[in-house]
């Protein structure tokens, strides 16, 4: 057994390093999950444990069924492609879960390229006569299907009411044939009403007739064991989520989950040499471009901190020899800094759920790169932790109760040596009117379900759209 676990890991980390050596992106996404040899999943799979992205791959299949390394590749960059275009998560139940699996299939399968699919995975060529498009959304796809199959089951309803009824498709009634043709007369647009029943276009037959060759296809497709595993995929339902294969997850930790996985992706893309961006398929580019734009700062802090804090802060002047004095044309100069040194508090209560949480990072990252030295404080009903904030620091608050904000004024009036020139309160408004005034300006930043209100005392307060 441990010669075989060996086995699968080397073929694994080989298949990785292939990704690597010609496709850095997948590689690099790939790097950012937990990889589990499990009999969980019958095939490969990716999903979530214990709030870290997984990749799952069942050993028989992958050293077994799939033939070869090209074969092998294939299914780890087609598992990366499901976590790309955010098919871990759906925000309700589709009507058919199965039909969903397959059209996500079809989206990531067209980007496959040069690695070679097994024979298991379902294609957009396995649909030819549906005309699908390429390069589409898997709603679109899931439609179209969702349509082919209404089509046969309501074919296959019909055929038992037919049998039902001894076999005649016309519910054996003789009367009813005179009904569609009288005395068998082949001229049916004679009489008063010729003109008002139009002839029946080829069009309006059943989907199912109008694209035999799919209908055959997808009930051949629909429920069977294919190469990529989608049980531990994330169902929402309103505040209630869990994975397909029916475990049960805290409904707040799945935001957390959505932000972490686009984080992880973003990361990938700063990790590839920038030479193979441009060899990324347009459709994956333009995913990546919508992560992007999820994960931007709601409000353009340059604007706002100028507005803010132009009368807070500290101005330095010094000399340096790098600089010639524009009075005297002599060195050294004279230059000038501005120092603002930002409390941004963090409301870590109950309300706040982590997709929340990463959104307040996101703005606290704005605001230091626009030239801000940022202190955090966390706060509930109490101050929690107090640190300064670094770039990509690794975030883990605490918290989770009710929301007060004098904790965090008291905090910055007793500490005079934080020397804050200005405070940023990033909440949800939800909380009781304060009572302690910051020795500092304030500016209250409400989310965007958020509530303003007059409760919000001794400073400004703006909403993110």
């Amino acid at each position: 057994m441990a010669k075989s676990k060996l086995n699968i890991e080397e073929e694994l980390s080989r298949c990785v390093n292939q990704l690597l050596l010609q496709e850095p992106f997948y590689a690099h996404v790939l790097a950012g999950t937990v990889r589990a040899i499990t009999d969980e999943v019958q095939t490969a799979a990716v999903g979530f444990r214990n709030e870290l992205i997984m990749l799952m791959v069942n050993e028989d299949f992958f050293l077994k069924e799939l033939k070869s390394a090209y074969q092998r590749t294939a299914v780890l960059k087609h598992e990366v492609l499901h976590l790309v275009f955010r098919h871990l998560f759906r925000d309700k139940i589709k009507e058919d879960p199965e039909l969903f699996n397959i059209a996500a299939d079809i989206v990531v399968n067209q980007y496959i390229g040069q690695w070679e699919l097994p024979d298991s995975a379902v294609t957009i060529e396995r649909f030819p006569d549906l005309n699908l498009k390429t390069e589409q959304s898997l709603e679109y796809y899931y439609d179209i299907l969702s349509q082919l199959q209404k089509s046969i089951d309501q074919s296959k309803s019909q055929q038992e009411l037919d049998s039902g009824n001894g076999g005649d498709s016309n519910g054996g009634s003789g009367g009813s044939q005179g009904d569609k043709g009288g005395s068998g007369s082949k001229d049916d647009s004679s009489g008063p009403e010729k003109g008002n029943k139009p002839k029946q276009k080829e069009t309006e037959k059943p989907l199912h007739e109008q694209a035999p060759i799919s209908a055959s296809a997808l009930e051949q497709i629909y429920g069977q064991v294919r190469h990529g595993d989608h049980s531990k995929w994330v169902v929402k339902d309103g505040s209630n989520a869990y994975t397909a294969d029916g475990k049960s997850i805290q409904g707040n930790m799945v935001s957390g989950m959505e932000t972490m996985t686009d984080k992880s992706i973003l990361d990938a893309v700063q990790r590839m040499p920038s030479k193979y961006y441009g060899t990324l398929p347009a459709g994956v580019i333009t995913q990546l471009d919508a992560i992007r734009e999820s994960m931007k700062p709601k409000l353009d802090w340059k604007r706002v901190l100028r507005l803010f804090s132009s009368s807070s802060g500290r101005t330095v002047v010094y000399h340096s020899m790098k600089r010639i004095s524009k009075r005297y044309g002599t060195r050294p100069g004279v230059r000038i800094k501005q120092y603002k040194k930002i409390a941004v508090v963090v409301d870590t209560s109950g309300s706040i759920d982590e997709k929340t949480l990463m959104f307040f990072f996101t703005e606290i990252e704005a605001i230091r790169r626009n030239g801000a030295e940022v202190t955090i404080i966390e706060c509930d009903a109490a101050v929690g932790n107090v640190y300064p904030y670094k770039k990509s620091a690794n975030i883990k608050v605490t918290g989770g109760g009710g929301t007060n904000y004098d904790p965090a004024f008291e905090h910055i009036n007793a500490n005079r040596n934080l020397r804050i020139d200005a405070c940023v309160y990033l909440t949800d408004g939800y909380a009781p009117e304060p009572q302690i005034k910051p020795r500092c300006k304030l500016l209250y930043v409400i989310t965007p379900d958020g509530k303003l209100g007059p409760h919000l005392k001794f400073g400004k307060a703006i909403k993110m759209n």
